[in-house]
């Protein structure tokens, strides 16, 4: 549970990158798992080494990864994500200066 929640912040912090949420939506999902006691802030991992273990994932079709993100709150899609490095890069970002 703690993985997807940490998870679930940063796919929020993916949609935001993308324009399908705004960072309102971003600190209401994070609020909510704080609220719940669960962690919210991602480890400290080099962005390659979990880059190559996201590689390994269930959700990679044919080398390309697939992320549930949200759009707003009460809503998603299935997205392709063909080169997640520098969206990554950009969402944790985005994270630290929240």
């Amino acid at each position: 549970g703690e993985a997807v929640a940490i998870g679930m912040v940063v796919a929020a912090a993916v949609s935001w990158e993308l324009g399908l949420c705004d960072r309102h939506d971003v600190l209401e999902l994070r609020d909510l798992l704080v609220q719940l006691g669960l962690p919210v802030t991602p480890p400290a991992f080099d962005l390659a080494s979990v880059l190559e273990v996201m590689s390994r994932d269930k959700k990679v079709k044919q080398g390309v990864l697939q992320m549930v993100l949200n759009r707003g709150i009460g809503d998603c899609l299935v997205k392709d994500i063909a080169d997640p490095e520098p969206l990554l890069a950009a969402a944790l970002e985005r994270l630290t200066a929240l």
